[in-house]
């Protein structure tokens, strides 16, 4: 008895001890502190969220993300634990960020929980940091446009072209072209290749939509290059055999033409042939020739 009272009272004492070791622990534990929450991503049904946090005692630390509707309810979507100092991303899916939407971090240690003040999970409109009109012919152009999202959304880029810049307010537009979805703060080029035409001016709206908002350029202009008429700078005839036989194989004249066009293009040459004087070549009995080139 004597032997079984005298280990009891040593695990009384070893309990005492431990438990004071645990209070003086606990006394003197130093809370941890969030150093930096930065809200990385916000899809309409989840976020991403890096956190960091600070315990001078070391050791790991749990965090933890609170998301709801409303500040009065939160609701745990994500835990993580992580050695102090180090950075987290906490995902939490399943919510709505397309309504109003809030969040709260909670960091602990063994003994001490600190939370972070309540933010709101508003996604941020993209924003146009560039609009550029290039390469403009007689019926194309190219829109060159950049956008950035501080959600890090992938985005849709649209330009929208009329020849009647209050069209581009009703959506009543002549021309409309639309980019695949891309990541945020890509440069896009779009080629407008159908609907414009030569010396006529153009006016244009540009739209950068992510998820949830869209955002719309001021409406600017552009005139497509005019077309230029091709000249016939010379004409040459040569080589002339001409009987009074028609049916004779050697009646035949050679005629040319130096025919230029300052745009490039291909070019159609018509010679038309008629008797008698000028005005026969204005009559339907004409004798044509079609040469493309």
């Amino acid at each position: 008895m004597e032997h079984g009272n005298y280990v009891a009272e040593q695990r009384k004492e070893e309990e005492t001890f431990n438990e004071a070791e645990e209070y003086i622990k606990k006394a003197t534990n130093k809370r941890p502190y969030i150093e930096n929450i930065e809200i990385k991503e916000i899809q309409p049904n989840s976020v991403t969220i890096k956190v960091k946090a600070i315990d001078e005692d070391g050791g790991m630390l749990r965090y933890k993300i609170y998301i709801g509707e409303s500040k009065e309810n939160l609701e745990e979507k994500s835990v993580k634990e992580a050695e102090q100092g180090e950075e987290v991303e906490l995902i939490a899916t399943g919510i709505n960020t397309l309504e109003e939407c809030y969040y709260r971090i909670d960091v602990s240690d063994k003994y001490i929980t600190v939370s972070s003040n309540i933010g709101e999970l508003n996604n941020k409109k993209p924003v146009i940091k560039k609009v550029e009109v290039t390469d403009i012919t007689r019926n194309t152009a190219k829109v060159k446009i950049k956008g950035t999202d501080e959600d890090g959304d992938r985005l849709v880029y649209k330009v929208y072209i009329d020849t009647v810049e209050e069209n581009l307010r009703d959506n009543n537009i002549l021309a409309k072209k639309e980019s695949e979805e891309v990541e945020q703060g890509t440069e896009v080029n779009l080629d407008i290749t159908e609907g414009l035409n030569p010396n006529t001016k153009y006016f244009y709206r540009i739209d950068i939509t992510d998820q949830k908002d869209t955002v719309s350029s001021t409406i600017g202009n552009f005139t497509t290059m005019m077309n230029h008429k091709p000249v016939i700078s010379e004409t040459i005839t040569r080589d002339i055999m001409i009987t009074d036989n028609p049916m004779n194989s050697d009646s035949w004249i050679q005629i040319g033409a130096n025919v230029v066009d300052e745009d490039g293009d291909r070019l159609e040459v018509k010679i038309y042939l008629g008797k008698g004087n000028v005005d026969s070549l204005e009559s339907s009995d004409l004798i044509r020739r079609r040469i493309k080139f």
